[in-house]
């Protein structure tokens, strides 16, 4: 009987430290990914301060920071002129958006920076990304089927008949 409890006790308490590991597993993965949307927004500002050096420069600068730091990804020449177009879609409101670029990953921040026009569209967007956790194919589908442009615009009984999560769903799914 002892035994038994004590078992009990401990699959109880195994489970508490595994949910506590996780959410540290989470929180660490997300205080990376906000440092590492903040150097990319920076190399972005310097890429555009510098782009009287001419575009040749950031070929240059991809080898350079591939060799000086081989285990890290993300100098690829392409993702340079992406972190440039992302300083350049954000620069007068990146106070404003900062919090909420540094919750999803950069391959999502690329889908938002260069298919919208407008931050009020981009902030629309990337909350939507945050509060349904969409994959970077949904977030794309989305952005394409002008989700922001339909939002609120058909009137169902999705709210009456449908408990909270699933009426917001379906809402979202129908407009």
């Amino acid at each position: 009987m002892k035994l038994e409890k004590q078992h009990k006790d401990y699959i109880e308490w195994l489970n508490e430290l595994k949910d506590k590991i996780g959410k540290a597993q989470i929180k660490a993965a997300i205080s990376v990914n906000s440092e590492l949307i903040k150097l990319y927004w920076e190399i972005g500002k310097e890429l555009f301060d510098k782009q009287d050096w001419g575009n040749a420069v950031v070929e240059t600068l991809s080898k350079d920071l591939k060799t000086e730091f081989p285990a890290m990804k993300g100098f690829s020449r392409r993702n340079l002129f992406y972190m440039k177009s992302f300083y350049l879609f954000y620069k007068t409101d990146f106070e404003k958006v900062q919090q909420l670029v540094a919750q999803i990953p950069w391959g999502h921040n690329i889908k938002i920076f260069s298919k919208l026009d407008n931050i009020e569209k981009a902030i629309f967007y990337l909350k939507e990304t945050i509060e349904n956790n969409w994959s970077r194919d949904i977030l794309d589908m989305q952005i394409e089927n002008n989700l922001y442009a339909r939002q609120g615009k058909v009137i169902t009984n999705f709210s009456n008949s449908l408990p909270k999560p699933k009426s917001d769903l379906a809402n979202k799914s129908y407009t």
